[in-house]
């Protein structure tokens, strides 16, 4: 039922070896259709092995100290974007 995960270490140089490409695609994961449609459009290039997302904001205030706004905004990226690009990429 759990795999295994194994952290590898490789120069970059060393990847031509193995015949690995590595794409990086910007986009407004705020946006969950754009996001659909990017991911979709990179998809066609190739199909996606591993999804590696790093997103995730602060701000420079404490919880106490950031407003209603501020606080949508950091769960927007942080908790929706992260959702529009996992189902996103579900299809693939």
């Amino acid at each position: 039922m759990y795999k295994r995960l194994m952290t590898v270490s490789l120069p970059l140089q060393s990847l031509n070896k193995y015949k690995a490409t590595i794409s990086a695609y910007e986009l407004d994961i705020t946006d969950a259709e754009m996001t659909i449609q990017q991911i979709a459009a990179a998809a066609t290039d190739r199909s996606p092995d591993i999804l590696m997302h790093f997103v995730g904001i602060t701000g420079p205030w404490s919880f106490d100290e950031m407003s209603q706004e501020q606080f949508e905004h950091v769960m927007t990226i942080n908790v929706f974007g992260t959702r529009n690009v996992l189902a996103a990429v579900r299809p693939f």
